[in-house]
């Protein structure tokens, strides 16, 4: 796997943790989704892209539209505290991620002119 796979299982992550607020499940369904969102934050800090793919997967099963409930409407909950936090700590980690992705290639773009210049001097 590349680094374009994970680009894409972080993108896929991201989405999900942007709808996993407005979620409605069964509360016995909440701990596999705080679960699978502390094993995607592991996998995301070991760049492991066929566990982050799995992960992703995984919360994506779990999620009301895939998940065919017996549970009826007034049994339905919000997510709790704990996924909304670790929903939080996977959006700082992945924008953490993008910062220090943006400040190497600002050095390595910085890099290439320095050595572009110096081919330039007699």
């Amino acid at each position: 796997m590349d680094e374009d796979d994970f680009l894409t299982a972080v993108g896929d992550l991201r989405d999900l943790l942007h709808d996993i607020p407005e979620w409605r499940l069964p509360a016995a369904d909440w701990p596999e989704v705080g679960e699978a969102l502390r094993a995607a934050r592991s996998a995301l800090g070991a760049a492991d892209t066929a566990r982050l793919q799995d992960l992703v997967a995984d919360l994506e099963l779990l999620s009301p539209m895939r998940m065919q409930s017996q549970a009826g409407p007034e049994e339905l909950t919000e997510s709790p505290d704990e996924v909304n936090e670790l929903v939080h700590k996977l959006d700082l980690d992945l924008d953490a991620s993008d910062d220090q992705d943006r400040h190497e290639e600002a050095g390595n773009q910085a890099q290439k002119e320095t050595e572009e210049g110096d081919g330039d001097r007699p």
